[in-house]
C-alpha cells in the first residue's frame, strides 16, 4: 500500500461484510469473493489489452480498474447458479457498492488485476509494438 492511500476518507474495513475485507498479504490470502473478481477482472483486461485498448497507460488509470473490476462483477453475478443465490447476489451487490465508492480499495485490488504477470508482459509487449 502507498502512504498517500491513507489520506482517503475511506470507510473502515470494519464496517464492511467479512468477505469484502482485505486482509494482509497477496490476493491468495484474499476471501474467495475477492480472488474471484480479479480473476475475472484479469481475463477482461487480457482482452480488452490486445483488442481494444492497447495503450498500457490507461490500464494504470483508478478509472480504468474501477471499470474493469466492475464489469467483472457483472459477469459473475450472471454466472450466480449457486443454490445460495440470495447470499451470493448480496455480496455482489455490496461488492458493487464497495468498488464504486472506495478509491483505495479499488487501487489496492486494480493492482493485482492488472499487474498481474501476463497483464504486465503484454503491458510490455505493447509498449514494444507501438
Amino acid at each position: 500500500m502507498i502512504d498517500s492511500d491513507d489520506d482517503d476518507k475511506t470507510v473502515p474495513e470494519d464496517n464492511w461484510p467479512k468477505a469484502l475485507r482485505l486482509r494482509n498479504g497477496a490476493l491468495t490470502q484474499q476471501s474467495d469473493l475477492i480472488r474471484a473478481v480479479c480473476r475475472e477482472a484479469i481475463r477482461i483486461v487480457e482482452k480488452t489489452l490486445v483488442t481494444q485498448h492497447a495503450w498500457p497507460e490507461l490500464h494504470k488509470s483508478v478509472h480504468y480498474k474501477q471499470g474493469v473490476l466492475l464489469e467483472a462483477v457483472g459477469v459473475l453475478r450472471a454466472k450466480n447458479t449457486d443454490d445460495d443465490e440470495g447470499k451470493k447476489d448480496a455480496q455482489y451487490k455490496s461488492l458493487n457498492t464497495r468498488l464504486s465508492n472506495d478509491e483505495r480499495f479499488v487501487r489496492c485490488i486494480g493492482k493485482w488485476v492488472c499487474d498481474s504477470p501476463f497483464t504486465s508482459q503484454l503491458n510490455a509487449l505493447m509498449r514494444c509494438l507501438l
